[in-house]
C-alpha cells in the first residue's frame, strides 16, 4: 500500500483572549450530535474534544489583506492569536500556514489546508492542541495530554537519527497513541532506504515521487536495505520545511492519513534530505514495514504508575525489558508486593526513598535510587 505523493515549495498555565478587534475565529462551533461523527480515540491521551467546521474564508490567500493574523478559538477557555511566519506554498496540493501565538514564546501553528480540508498543531509550553478533518466539512478540534510527549519517545530506538527524522516518527507514534493504536519501532534498515530515496529525489529536477533510482520501489528499496517485508507502504513529501508541517500534510491527506494509522506496520524508517540549490530543498520520505514471519507485532512494556508528590507503591510489577523513571517531589515509599523483573531497569528519584520489606528485585534487574 503507497501514500500518494505530495509535493510543496517552499505544565505552565497559558491564558490568552482575543483582543478586540481581531478577525473571527478560524472554528465554527457544531451541534453536539455531530460528536458521534468524531470515531473513538484513546481517552487517557485526548483530554477532550469538539466538532467544528472551518472559516476557510480567513485562509484565503489571494486576498489583498492575506491572512497574517487568525483567530484560534479553540475552546470556550482557550483562545489565542496566532501571526503569520510564513507560507509554504503547495504544487496543487495545499498551503501551509506557518506562525506562532502572539505574546507566546515558544509557541508554534503549523496548519496545511487544501479543498475543504484543514489539519493543524497548535503547540505551546503547557499545552498541545490538534485539528483533524473527519468527513465532508466536520473537523475535530482535540486537547492532547502533555505527557504523551514522553511516553511516544520510547519507541524511537535507532541511534543513527537526524533530529528531523526522530521528530517525524515521535510524531507519527503520538498520532497512532491518540488513535489507541500501538507505536512503531524505528528500523534503521528502513531509516537507510527512506534516506536513500529523499537524497534521490532531491538530485532530480522538479521530482517528488515514489519510483526511485533505476525505477526501484518502495518495497524494492526496503528489500534491498536488508529488511525482508509481509508488509509495505511509503510516504514522500517534498518543500515543507519541518517535520510538523510534513506531519500535518500527511494527516491531511487520505491516503498518507491511512498509512500513519494503519494497523498491520510494526516498523518504520524516516530519511530527510536537504538541497539549497534543488527545486524543493526539503525532502521526506517515511517507510513502514513488517518483517516477514512476523504476525502480530512486539509490544513494548509499560511502565506503573509511579511519579507524583508522594508515591506509596504496593503489589506492583515492573516488567522485563522496561524502563522505568519513577519521581516524586516529597517522597517514595517501596512497599510489600513490588517486583521488578529481570532486565528491567528502574530509577526511584525523591528526597525520601523508603524500602519496605517484601520487595524483590529479580537477577538482572537495575535499581537506581537518586535523592
Amino acid at each position: 500500500m503507497l501514500g500518494y505523493c505530495l509535493v510543496a515549495l517552499s505544565s505552565v498555565s497559558v491564558t490568552a483572549q482575543t483582543p478586540e478587534g481581531d478577525p473571527p475565529g478560524l472554528f465554527t462551533a457544531l451541534p453536539l450530535k455531530e460528536a458521534s461523527r468524531l470515531g473513538p480515540v484513546n481517552e487517557s491521551l485526548v483530554i477532550r474534544r469538539r466538532p467544528c467546521q472551518i472559516n476557510f474564508k480567513m485562509l484565503a490567500l489571494d486576498q489583498e489583506d492575506k491572512a497574517y493574523r487568525l483567530s484560534l478559538n479553540l475552546f470556550a477557555d482557550k483562545t489565542f492569536i496566532a501571526l503569520l511566519d510564513r507560507i509554504e506554498k503547495g504544487c496543487g496540493l495545499g498551503h501551509a500556514w506557518i506562525g506562532h501565538l502572539d505574546g507566546i514564546e515558544d509557541s508554534d501553528v503549523t496548519l496545511v489546508f487544501k479543498d475543504g480540508r484543514l489539519s493543524g498543531t497548535i503547540i505551546f509550553p503547557g499545552g498541545h492542541f490538534e485539528v483533524r478533518h473527519v468527513e465532508n466539512l466536520v473537523h475535530e478540534i482535540r486537547e492532547i495530554a502533555l505527557d504523551l510527549m514522553s511516553e511516544t519517545l520510547r519507541a524511537v530506538a535507532c541511534t543513527d537519527l537526524l533530529s528531523q527524522e526522530s521528530q517525524s516518527i515521535t510524531l507519527v507514534n503520538q498520532e497512532r497513541a491518540a488513535n489507541s493504536l500501538h507505536l512503531l519501532a524505528c528500523d534503521q534498515r528502513l531509516v537507510n532506504s527512506s534516506r536513500g530515496h529523499s537524497a534521490y529525489m532531491s538530485t532530480q529536477a522538479g521530482y517528488c515521487s515514489h519510483p526511485g533510482a533505476g525505477g526501484s520501489s518502495p518495497s524494492q528499496r526496503m528489500t534491498d536495505a536488508g529488511y525482508t517485508w509481509n508488509f509495505a507502504a511509503e510516504n514522500v513529501a517534498c518543500g515543507f520545511s519541518t517535520a510538523q508541517a510534513a506531519h500535518n500534510a500527511w494527516m491531511n491527506s487520505s491516503g498518507h492519513r491511512a498509512n500513519i494509522l494503519h494497523s498491520t506496520p510494526c516498523d518504520i524508517g524516516v530519511g530527510y534530505a536537504y538541497d539549497a540549490g534543488s527545486t524543493y530543498r526539503y525532502y521526506w520520505t517515511q517507510n513502514f514495514g513488517r518483517l516477514s514471519g512476523v504476525t502480530v507485532c512486539p509490544v513494548d512494556p509499560v511502565c506503573p504508575e509511579c511519579s507524583g508528590s508522594t508515591v506509596t507503591l504496593n503489589n506492583v510489577t515492573f516488567p522485563r525489558d522496561a524502563t522505568c523513571n519513577c519521581v516524586a517531589t516529597i517522597s517514595i515509599t517501596i512497599g510489600t508486593g513490588v517486583t521488578i523483573e529481570e532486565d528491567a531497569t528502574v530509577t526511584f528519584q525523591a528526597p525520601i526513598v523508603t524500602i519496605q520489606s517484601g520487595f524483590h528485585a529479580q537477577n538482572g534487574s537495575t535499581v537506581t535510587i537518586s535523592q
